[in-house]
């Protein structure tokens, strides 16, 4: 038999009549909580398709389908075309009339940062006491012109007569004020040792050799991965690492005074050469 219930409001109390027999229910006075999980100021990527998302409107007593949501946009509807600041007012009502409001702001403009380009790989070995000539990078945008985007040198100073590890570190920004940071690390050190020369010859090259906290490897052939092994003069693997990518810098401080073997693995094959570590 099919239940039929009827409802009447009165005062702060719901009466529910089911076969004559009254049951009362408190009524609901929490309104709906309205949720926006991006930031409350939005950039919109101009000459984009804009699409409303992460808006939410949830309530402890109505369905969300039973919720009233009202959209209203004081100065107009967002235009993806047009750089401009726009409001967004929300409402959202449940069925007993609690409602609550939410107030967000797009921003349309280029939202994209430009991209630096060192022209060099991320990671570079310079031959200690030789001249230095840092490789100016360029830079690129989505929306801009490249004479639209600066870029500068943040901090970077490379002392060829000393050898150790340097960051060149370049800042790009466009016109919009999307900023993008890279940095090129420079080891300077024995980077045309023997030990390195054949390490080329055999599709990969390692620096330094010796090595104190770090060990930079590149792979000479494109590879979507590296997987690093170093092993001990006893046969045990000491460090094992993979990453994505052709080149990797490795932690070795941890490793002891010695000599040990790196096997590298690439999607060619498997190469090996000595390592010695020295603190």
């Amino acid at each position: 038999m099919k239940k039929i219930y009827t409802s009447i409001k009165t005062g702060s109390l719901l009466l529910l009549l089911l076969g004559g027999a009254i049951i009362t229910k408190a009524q609901d006075t929490t309104p709906p909580v309205i949720t926006y999980t991006s930031r409350d100021t939005s950039c919109i990527q101009i000459n984009s398709v804009f699409i409303l998302k992460n808006l939410s409107v949830t309530d402890n007593v109505t369905d969300s389908s039973n919720i009233v949501v009202e959209l209203t946009w004081p100065s107009g509807a967002l235009n993806s075309t047009m750089r401009k600041s726009y409001q967004l007012d929300v409402k959202a009502t449940d069925e007993f009339g609690n409602s609550s409001y939410k107030t967000i702001n797009f921003k349309v403009d280029d939202c994209i940062a430009p991209t630096i380009n060192l022209n060099t790989k991320d990671s570079i070995c310079h031959q200690i006491r030789t001249p230095y000539n840092s490789i100016a990078p360029t830079v690129s945008d989505n929306y801009y012109s490249a004479n639209q985007v600066s870029i500068v040198l943040k901090s970077g100073y490379v002392n060829a007569n000393v050898s150790g590890w340097y960051e060149e570190i370049y800042e790009a920004v466009d016109a919009s004020g999307n900023t993008t940071i890279k940095t090129r690390v420079v080891y300077v050190g024995e980077c045309m040792a023997s030990s390195v020369k054949q390490v080329q010859a055999q599709n990969f090259v390692m620096y330094p050799n010796p090595a104190k906290d770090q060990l930079y490897i590149q792979s000479y052939t494109t590879t979507s991965s590296l997987t690093i092994r170093i092993i001990g003069i006893d046969g045990k693997v000491v460090m094992t690492q993979t990453v994505l990518g052709s080149e990797c810098m490795i932690n070795t401080s941890s490793l002891s005074n010695g000599i040990y073997t790196v096997m590298v693995e690439n999607n060619t094959g498997v190469f090996q050469s000595k390592l010695e570590i020295l603190h």
